[in-house]
């Protein structure tokens, strides 16, 4: 077998070994986005606590990820918890976004929603 045969069969058998490698990996498992919000019906104006606490990240996920916060009136909030004060009757959607801030460029990782009834004073 000549230094060139052996070199070549060398480089096939670890590209080999390198796929059945990979193939063997799982995939990241994902990030679940949580919502604990109290309460989530009640009178204007209605202050409600969010705590995004239940989120499931799995631990080969772990970092630093930013939290954002739709109220679904217009206003905004970020951090894993937020007061919110709705002062007009409606239902109102509440979004939580997670997304990996890196180098600039963000990410959305995961996403969930509540929805908030604020019902007029009797």
């Amino acid at each position: 077998m000549t230094k060139t045969t052996r070199v070549a069969l060398l480089l096939s058998l670890l590209a080999a070994m390198l796929l059945a490698v990979a193939g063997c990996l799982e995939p990241a498992r994902p990030i679940i986005a949580c919502i604990e919000v109290e309460p989530t019906i009640g009178y204007a104006p209605l202050t409600a606590a969010f705590d995004a606490s239940c989120t499931f990240v799995p631990p080969e996920r772990a970092g630093a990820y930013d939290y954002r916060w739709e109220f679904g009136d217009g206003a905004e909030a970020s951090g894993r918890s937020a007061f919110h004060t709705f002062t007009a009757p409606g239902t109102y959607e509440v979004f939580l976004y997670i997304i990996d801030m890196d180098m600039g460029e963000f990410e959305f990782l995961a996403s969930t929603k509540r929805v908030i009834v604020v019902l007029p004073v009797p």
